[in-house]
């Protein structure tokens, strides 16, 4: 108990300290802060929320007669640009506005707008004794009222915003303190798992990493997030913590290591999922930040936390039918890494994005039948029905999602590929088990919805179902083939690493 105290404390501090320089780095790297106002910002107030221009795409939102940009923590010891494109907009030129930019209280500069939008430079001068903190208003001098059916006291239309540095900076203060919390509480619950050493200073290198480029991200250091962060890390920490405790207790027996792996992996896949999701400059973070809509956030929380239970169903459902440990473990990093579901998060279609989730606990249960049933063929038309009938319901829920199935689906090509590999793994093993019948009747069912849905642009969802199968097998594949010859070892390595970098990069792009 002392050792695996200590080394959960010589975690946490290095997770802690990680998380802080990296920070730093990220955001030295990175700190230019753009909003497009293509959905409502943060930090902004005193606009109207956001419009669209059919005809163009453009995406604008009207101030009233005053906006404000606060900026809590800016780091004023250097100077900084605003960047601002605007535009008066009014039928007729002379009466278009002049606007006024008010840099903590102080006038900095006047500008008459035109008809058309044109880009406006403020300097925003340093101010070494008082380093930290800025409010930038943007004043029009007169507004006007678009008509009876739209009473708004109208100022002036933006379209971007951007403020950069002149020189190096740090984030804000209170970021710090958010990562280093987040990250150290993290490392500490994986190390509790019982890791070896050298896997706790991975798992605490490879969080503070994630964990800290999402931070450093946009608006996300001048708000509350980096709180929102450690706050959802320490309740993942004490879940995956006390679910390793309980699991070691009922099993009177020290956890597997792999099975230390699938929780672990799956808690921090969760915790970056979160963090992307409610990530101020996207839609349900700002929603989260905001206030309102707060019943969507905390539905794409239970989703997300849905599917890292689902994950650890998985491994173990493939452990106890084939006794492959690896294979489980591989598995819970392929269900994971999957990125469709996580995009149709991100979107908001989370009744879609469930389908695998829900598709896990069926064939937990199916697989639980079916190795009481005689023959095990059985198993692979209880399978098919279920299959179809859960995507149906998936299918046809009212979220109907034109997600172009062609071009997402080869998104998914490397793990396509390795359960090509899997599937030709266990032919040959000739694997007469439930669980391969399951899977085989499984992805069977779901294929007969996928290939209907293409006709319909619904096929992504009836995919979504057959991922689970899909990873089991790729996994499986995955296990058998890493031991053979080092031609295939090295395919193996290629196809989990293409994985691996296509589910990352999806959950980074979601960040706009």
């Amino acid at each position: 108990m002392t050792r695996a105290a200590g080394r959960a404390l010589a975690a946490a501090i290095l997770a802690a300290l990680l998380a802080s320089v990296l920070l730093a780095a990220f955001y030295l790297w990175h700190p230019a802060l753009t909003i497009e106002f293509d959905a409502d910002p943060p930090l902004v107030s005193g606009v109207y929320p956001v419009e669209r221009d059919v005809s163009s795409g453009l995406t604008f939102a009207w101030t009233g007669q005053e906006m404000r940009l606060s900026l809590p923590g800016l780091d004023r010891r250097v100077a900084w640009n605003m960047d601002v494109r605007v535009r008066g907009a009014r039928r007729q030129p002379a009466d278009n506005p002049d606007v006024v930019f008010i840099v903590d209280g102080a006038e900095v500069l006047t500008r008459h707008t035109g008809s058309d939008f044109e880009d406006v430079r403020v300097a925003i001068p340093a101010r070494p004794e008082r380093p930290w903190g800025a409010l930038v208003a943007v004043r029009s001098s007169s507004t006007f009222v678009p008509g009876p059916a739209d009473p708004r006291p109208l100022g002036v239309m933006l379209d971007r915003l951007a403020v950069v540095p002149d020189g190096a900076v740090l984030p804000p203060r209170p970021a710090f303190a958010g990562a280093a919390i987040g990250a150290a509480a993290l490392a500490a619950a994986i190390a509790l798992l019982g890791v070896t050493a050298g896997s706790a200073i991975v798992g605490a290198a490879l969080l503070s990493t994630g964990e800290a480029a999402v931070i450093a991200r946009g608006s996300a250091p001048f708000t509350e997030f980096p709180f929102v962060a450690a706050r959802l890390a320490v309740a993942i920490a004490f879940a995956l913590a006390a679910l390793g405790w309980l699991t070691a207790f009922l099993r009177r027996q020290p956890l597997r290591n792999t099975a230390r792996f699938a929780m672990a992996f799956s808690a921090a896949a969760l915790f970056l999922k979160l963090l992307v999701l409610l990530h101020p400059d996207s839609r349900a973070g700002s929603a989260l930040l905001a206030g309102y809509r707060f019943g969507d956030v905390r539905l794409r929380i239970g989703v997300c936390s849905l599917d890292a239970i689902a994950g650890l169903l998985l491994y173990r459902t493939i452990v106890h039918a084939w006794g492959d440990r690896l294979a489980g473990a591989l598995a819970v990093a392929l269900y994971q890494f999957a990125p469709l579901a996580f995009a149709l998060m991100v979107t908001g279609h989370v009744t879609a994005a469930s389908a695998r989730a829900l598709a896990v606990f069926a064939i937990a249960i199916l697989g639980a039948t079916a190795l009481g049933l005689a023959r095990t063929r059985a198993a692979t038309g209880l399978a098919a029905l279920t299959a179809a009938a859960l995507t149906g319901v998936v299918v046809y829920a009212g979220q109907q999602v034109d997600t172009q199935p062609g071009v997402r689906l080869a998104a998914e090509l490397p793990l396509l590929l390795l359960a090509v590999l899997g599937a030709d793994a266990l032919s040959r093993s000739d694997a007469a088990d439930p669980l391969t019948r399951l899977l085989e009747g499984w992805i069977l069912g779901c294929a007969v919805f996928l290939v209907a849905g293409i006709f319909r642009s619904v096929g992504v969802q009836s995919y979504l179902t057959a991922v689970p199968a899909i990873a089991a097998v790729a996994a499986f594949g995955a296990a058998r083939r890493w031991s053979d010859r080092p031609a295939w070892r090295t395919a193996v390595a290629v196809l989990l690493a293409g994985t691996v970098w296509i589910g990352i990069r999806g959950w980074w792009t979601a960040l706009g």
